[in-house]
């Protein structure tokens, strides 16, 4: 690209000054090679040619004969502007480690996942995404638990059991370390425990000052509850004040005057016959022929699916009644549970058929509109700029996703051991233990299966609709790329496939999401304590052991446990 317009180097550069004394050192520019994509030795090498004076700093002018020499793209400076707007700390020389068990930093199974340095970047409210190059992506959040183990070593949990990341920052200075706890303590749920003497893992710890300000509490919640319900009543006040009814008649007034007037019934009138000229047009008649088409597809497609369904149906009731049959003798409880699932398994089989059906329909119609629609005669042109934008944002869209992941699998652990803690709690209380007996009788066994069943079936049947909405969003932008870069080439094409890919990862990051935050947490515990006290006793052993063998985090449990046992 060569020369950078004189306004984004000064964006540039005061992003890059991080101690804003006005001059930039080595330490501070390299960050542009992680970004950029380039070679270590080639930044270097621009860095020692910009340095007129030879003191290991550049000014902002120097700065400018920097990038020109870099000669970055559109989208290099665009990935570089994006990043930097967002970046809040850089740890240089930082190592990622996967550890078993939490104490592995210090002694025990740990590998080497990736070296470099590692970014901290603002990713939307509550949340601070962790990088290393493209090699390692991690969302801090609330839900999370953290722990700094020694000196320069931190623990994060991951998805699978008793297994953690570990950080390792051996040559960040304790400023840098302090930005970093203070970062971990505002994001996640921190903790620190290290020794006096960090080569000492067996000196007593100590604990971080401020985690108890971490954790939510109820008082919290009630102030936010008390501030929900002020904003309702002004808005209540705000939309009975005479100001507002006074408003509310002149706007409507003045809409009637327009109506009314010559100007509106003149542009009324020559939208009408615009209309008409519109649909006496050559592109209107291929339109609804086009229409038709795809009506008749459709037509033709939904025999297929009727068909396909009643055979579905048959072979449905044909496992109703096997099921039905193999329940002779046993209870009404039994009997009644098990209908509820055999009704629970064909109503998710119909979710994902009719999604399927959707989908192919709508991959069909785009084929249908590429034989109809002719290519334009010149292929439109997007900016360098434009497409690197769009194309930036993708790429952010995926990490998103990854990052949603992580964050609905911890809040999930999260979520199992807050219900296990409520379970302990309701049957270790007096009622509990007075009715237990009672509880044992048929009918009431009989009545918990049913409640089990219908619960877990309402939410197998969410669980597939919230699939089938995402399989029909992708299936729909990739069918509207094509048919862009059908009729505006491949230009548009391409950032039509990227905008794409953002919808698509937005609405995957979102339904991963729905698990995060204080109330789909505790709608989770309550609901995984619900099903576990509705089940029998050797259900109840199987959904524990089930959690500490699938992916609860284990430093989730013990830090919820020692918060648990603190407050009684």
């Amino acid at each position: 690209m060569g020369n950078v317009p004189a306004e984004r180097v000064k964006g540039i550069f005061d992003k890059l000054d991080k101690d804003g004394n006005g001059y930039l050192k080595f330490e501070e520019v390299k960050i542009v090679a992680n970004i950029c994509g380039l070679d270590y030795g080639k930044i270097q090498a621009a860095y020692q040619k910009a340095d007129k004076s030879k003191e290991g700093q550049i000014n902002l002018v120097e700065t400018q004969a920097l990038l020109k020499d870099l000669n970055l793209t559109e989208e290099q400076l665009v990935a570089l502007e994006s990043q930097l707007a967002k970046v809040v700390l850089v740890l240089p020389n930082t190592t990622v480690l996967t550890m078993i068990g939490p104490q592995a930093g210090v002694a025990g199974d740990k590998k080497v996942l990736c070296r470099g340095e590692m970014q901290l970047a603002d990713l939307y409210d509550g949340q601070m995404l962790l990088t290393i190059g493209e090699d390692f992506a991690y969302a801090l959040n609330k839900d999370l638990p953290t722990v700094r183990i020694a000196r320069v070593f931190y623990a994060l949990p991951t998805t699978e059991h008793d297994k953690y990341y570990g950080i390792v920052i051996p040559n960040a200075d304790e400023e840098l370390l302090a930005d970093f706890d203070e970062l971990l303590d505002t994001y996640t749920t921190f903790k620190r425990f290290y020794s006096h003497d960090a080569t000492d893992p067996k000196s007593p710890a100590q604990e971080s000052p401020g985690v108890a300000s971490s954790a939510p509490t109820a008082g919290t919640v009630s102030m936010f509850s008390k501030w929900s319900s002020k904003a309702k009543k002004a808005m209540e006040d705000v939309k009975n004040s005479d100001t507002y009814q006074k408003a509310k008649a002149t706007a409507q007034k003045t809409l009637q005057d327009v109506q009314n007037s010559d100007s509106y019934k003149k542009a009324a009138e020559a939208a009408n016959e615009k209309l008409k000229q519109v649909k006496e047009s050559k592109t209107y008649k291929q339109a609804e022929k086009l229409a038709k088409d795809s009506a008749k597809i459709a037509s033709e497609k939904a025999k297929v699916a009727s068909k396909y369904a009643k055979e579905k149906a048959e072979e449905a009731s044909a496992y109703a009644k096997q099921v039905i049959k193999s329940q002779e003798g046993k209870s009404v409880g039994d009997k009644v549970s098990t209908g509820l699932n055999v009704a629970t398994d064909v109503a998710v089989k119909g979710i994902d058929i009719t999604a399927k059906f959707a989908a192919g329909t709508v991959a069909q119609t785009a084929k249908l509109l590429k034989k109809s629609l002719k290519p334009a005669p010149k292929p439109k042109h997007v900016s360098e700029k434009t497409r690197g934008y769009v194309k930036t944002a993708a790429k952010w869209s995926g990490k998103a996703v990854v990052v949603s992941k992580h964050a609905a699998s911890t809040a999930l652990a999260v979520a199992d051991a807050l219900s296990s803690k409520l379970t302990e709690a309701i049957e270790g209380s007096a009622i509990y233990q007075d009715n237990k007996e009672k509880m044992q009788s048929q009918g009431v066994q009989d009545a918990k299966k049913v409640v089990k069943a219908g619960i877990q079936g309402s939410f197998r049947i969410m669980e597939a609709m919230i699939d089938a909405g995402l399989l029909f969003v992708a299936e729909v932008t990739v069918a509207a790329a094509e048919v862009a870069e059908h009729t505006q080439g491949a230009e548009v094409g391409q950032v039509a496939k990227d905008a794409g890919e953002i919808v698509t990862n937005a609405a995957r990051a979102g339904a991963n999401l729905r698990y995060v935050g204080l109330t789909p947490l505790a709608q989770r515990a309550v609901l995984g304590t619900t099903i576990e006290m509705l089940g029998t006793e050797e259900e109840k052993m199987q959904i524990r052991e089930g959690k500490k063998a699938n992916g609860t985090a284990t430093l989730a449990v013990n830090l919820i446990s020692a918060q648990y046992s603190d407050a009684k």
